[in-house]
């Protein structure tokens, strides 16, 4: 039986829509910042979403229907409720969801963007949708909502697609003001487009077009706004409502509500000159200048086809003095066939990892597992997508003794055609004479020994780490692989309190972002971190290699990993 998703939600008095309408794919968080996002809900027959908003007398007797409802039909349909006012206080609408009697979520639609694409008109309005094919199979009253669901369960149509529901109006203040005052392209989307956007999305970006003019715009308008919905982009995104992070990805409910309307409405150019032919991007290949040292990494085939094993490979470049690293970059040779490349300084007498091959599982994310942390050498920063050329901090270095030889950990994944890369690495250093004050060290966690069973949908793995000393948080970062579904970090107090750090809902493997906090945070000593995360190995997750596989540990993107680091800085602890 095919299985569909049901939906509760509120619905726009624009026109009558008709069972069986298309209208996409899109995704939201809920009152507890978890991912939610409807094409992944294809396992179950459907997913009912109820819509909600508070000061609504009647809502009350709908919501008590629809628990009824769900408590009878929830083995194969998934509910939901839909807050379709815009509310965009997580605290408020916590509250709200923890009087409704149910275990059910609530989810967020802060811009309200995705209520106006179902045409929500109502608190207390049902929606019926087929998770396949996206399409309304029912509209309205909850009242009729477990006939509905029983045609569903049978596989026949819904005999009454659309029906008469009651209950408070829902405004869109921001549609209302589009449809008088248009959407400027040159004034409002450019500029969204610029700042979050284009420095992938351009000539020679890692993205797969450019974002330099109107008309590029125009043609790849329904791809921009599916991305938008499903939040596939901007890539990285975090819990808007964890943390205090200095570059967050996300887009805001304003930015969404504009670029969806203005897209909706046709992708109109305006203005005589398009700001986005205007860009002018840097002509070297190094963003943060040219590097002190020029580390050439040396050529490696890459077959055709095939798994590669990890390889370490040696540079020949020594460190002829003592040296403060302040920051590094990497620039792959050929960029479609690197996955990331580590980078280690190994100081004189230690061994450092063996070069050459290191057939899975080789590494525990620091180097080679038959050395020590001492003989992995110094972490310097190294090519990752979505994360590679950075600075340290103002005053914060890595010291690199004189004789220290630089290796290189190589992850190649092949492209379909056989090619050589020649990577490079960009050292740059702080002046001879000056000492950094501040030194990182790693808060994180990892986990090794975790055995993923086949189909799981939410496999949870958590690890804990006890900080001894006074320190600040500086930042985070998550490493799974192609099953890694979401990551969390949390501070557990001494005085028993519990704060959340940093919350990743949606991991995804293709981008693994660093995120640096906007100011230090004071780490008491004591104080437990919890890193909470969680792998999908269901059907439900697009990326999944093998569905039916018990996965472990590994270095292949066909395996897992789970590390969680956090970088930080002891208050009573300068450089070395």
């Amino acid at each position: 039986m095919k299985k569909l998703l049901l939906v509760v939600i509120l619905l726009i008095p624009m026109h009558s829509l008709q069972a069986l309408e298309r209208v996409g794919d899109f995704a939201l968080l809920d009152h507890k910042g978890d991912f939610h996002q409807i094409g992944r809900y294809n396992y179950q027959n459907a997913v009912v979403l109820l819509s909600e908003g508070a000061n609504c007398d009647s809502f009350s007797s709908s919501l008590a229907q629809f628990n009824a409802v769900s408590n009878d039909y929830s083995e194969n349909f998934e509910f939901m409720l839909l807050n379709a006012t815009g509310t965009q206080d997580r605290a408020t609408v916590l509250a709200q969801a923890e009087t409704y009697d149910n275990n059910l979520p609530l989810l967020m639609d802060e811009s309200q963007v995705v209520s106006e694409l179902l045409g929500v008109s109502k608190i207390g309005e049902a929606l019926v949708i087929d998770p396949d094919r996206f399409e309304l199979l029912y509209r309205g009253s909850v009242a009729n909502l477990e006939q509905a669901l029983e045609q569903i369960a049978a596989g026949d149509e819904v005999s009454s697609p659309e029906t008469v529901a009651s209950g408070c109006g829902v405004k869109f203040a921001a549609k209302q003001l589009h449809d008088r005052a248009p959407v400027s392209y040159s004034a409002d989307i450019a500029p969204i487009l610029e700042k979050n956007c284009a420095s992938c999305h351009r000539d020679q970006g890692i993205a797969p077009f450019a974002m330099d003019s109107h008309l590029m715009i125009q043609g790849w308008a329904p791809m921009i706004k599916e991305v938008v919905m499903t939040k596939r982009m901007p890539p990285g995104q975090i819990d808007p409502h964890i943390g205090n992070v200095k570059v967050t990805r996300n887009l805001s409910a304003d930015q969404i509500q504009k670029l969806v309307h203005w897209i909706d409405a046709g992708a109109i150019r305006d203005g005589e000159i398009d700001p986005l032919t205007q860009i002018e991007w840097p002509t070297t290949k190094w963003p943060l200048g040219e590097p002190d040292v020029l580390v050439k990494i040396p050529p490696q085939e890459v077959p055709a086809t095939g798994v590669m094993d990890y390889i370490w490979v040696d540079s020949g470049f020594t460190f002829a003095k003592d040296r403060w690293v302040k920051g590094a970059d990497l620039i792959p040779g050929d960029r479609s066939v690197v996955h990331h490349i580590l980078a280690h300084a190994i100081p004189p007498g230690a061994a450092g990892p063996r070069i050459g091959i290191c057939p899975s599982p080789c590494e525990t994310g620091q180097g080679d597992r038959d050395t020590s942390p001492e003989e992995r050498g110094i972490s310097l920063p190294a090519y990752i997508p979505g994360n590679n050329a950075r600075f340290l901090e103002e005053n914060t270095g890595q010291f690199v003794p004189a004789g220290s030889r630089m290796v290189f950990q190589m992850h190649y994944t092949t492209s379909g055609r056989a090619t050589v890369d020649a990577s490079e690495f960009g050292i740059y250093f702080y002046e001879d004479g000056f000492e950094p004050t501040e030194k990182i060290d790693s808060g994180g966690v990892l986990a090794n020994d975790f055995l993923i069973p086949p189909n799981d949908g939410d496999y949870e793995v958590i690890r804990t780490r006890t900080i001894p000393r006074d320190a600040y948080a500086l930042s985070f970062y998550p490493h799974m692989h192609l099953r890694g579904k979401r990551m969390k970090w949390s501070a557990q107090y001494p005085d028993g309190t519990v704060e959340p750090l940093l919350s990743v809902p949606n991991y995804d493997f293709n981008w693994q972002m660093t995120y640096e906090l906007e100011e230090p945070k004071f780490i008491p000593a004591g104080t437990t971190i919890v890193v909470e995360g969680a792998f999908d190995n269901s059907t439900a997750n697009p990326s999944n290699p093998d569905p039916s596989a018990a996965v472990t540990w590994g270095d292949q993107s066909f395996e897992e990993m789970f590390i969680g680091n956090m970088a930080i800085k002891y208050t009573d602890t300068g450089a070395p």
